[in-house]
């Protein structure tokens, strides 16, 4: 069975975080939240508290939730300099795991030059950023798959997102079926 961990760090966007997570989990596919080491109590930008497991060796998956993205204290701006994240999801990469990104999760890859020239999405506040970094951006695109990486937009893109992967590792009828027990209804495509 394909298996997921989403990462939880001090100040994630508790949404880009739990939206996936309960969509795959409604799906019946192996997902949890892990931390970058140890199981840890973890703060979201929210002040929701999490307790999240320590990684998995071997998850197929990981997803990188964004947050604040511009702001300063316990976000994941303030903690980019230490570079835990990156080198956590580049070495997730290097041993052959897929990555996923909801809103400025993709920021995070980015930053550690697991993104480069491929098609990308991340909020819209900062497609121009993510561009300078190197990325193809797809502005206005909710999810956008290109293989072993998949990103989406905004905060609630992270539920499309999980619904992307389910039908994916899945069928497209376990993705109708859990979008019919959120009761998340479809959004119409931009004209």
């Amino acid at each position: 069975m394909t298996t997921i961990d989403v990462l939880l760090f001090e100040g994630c966007e508790a949404l880009d975080a739990l939206g996936p997570h309960e969509v795959l989990a409604y799906g019946g596919l192996d997902v949890r939240v892990v931390t970058l080491r140890e199981r840890r109590l973890v703060r979201t930008a929210q002040g929701l508290e999490v307790q999240a497991h320590a990684p998995r060796d071997g998850a197929d998956w990981l997803i990188v939730p964004g947050g604040a993205w511009d702001a300063r204290e316990l976000t994941p701006r303030a903690q980019a300099a230490s570079g835990a994240v990156e080198a956590f999801a580049r070495a997730h990469h290097q041993r052959g795991g897929k990555l996923a990104a909801v809103c400025t999760g993709a920021m995070w890859l980015a930053n550690a030059g697991l993104i480069g020239g491929r098609p990308a999405t991340t909020h819209h506040r900062y497609w121009d950023e993510l561009a300078a970094l190197g990325a193809d951006v797809r502005r206005g695109e909710r999810v956008v798959d290109d293989g072993d990486l998949v990103t989406s937009g905004g905060v609630t893109s992270g539920l499309f997102l999980g619904l992307h992967l389910l039908e994916r590792l899945c069928t497209a009828e376990v993705r109708r079926q859990v979008e019919a027990e959120i009761e998340l209804p479809k959004i119409p495509s931009a004209a």
